[in-house]
């Protein structure tokens, strides 16, 4: 290989690699998007969780009451 030729190869080479790099910076950033989706949603659940057990306790608490 000449001289030329050996850079082009390199500059192929590099390219490449750079081109692999940006791909799996896009993929963690997806998961990384989709992980924060999912602690969110998993907070939303205990919440909700949460609320239902108190209005429950509520209402148990209020027709003790009435009776």
């Amino acid at each position: 290989m000449t001289k030329k030729e050996k850079e082009l190869e390199h500059d192929r080479q590099t390219l490449q690699m750079m081109s692999r790099v940006s791909k799996h910076a896009e993929v963690q950033q997806i998961l990384d998007s989709q992980e924060s989706k999912d602690s969110w949603q998993i907070a939303f659940y205990i919440m909700a969780f949460a609320a239902g057990c108190l209005c429950t306790t509520a209402l148990m608490m209020a027709l003790n009451i009435l009776h």
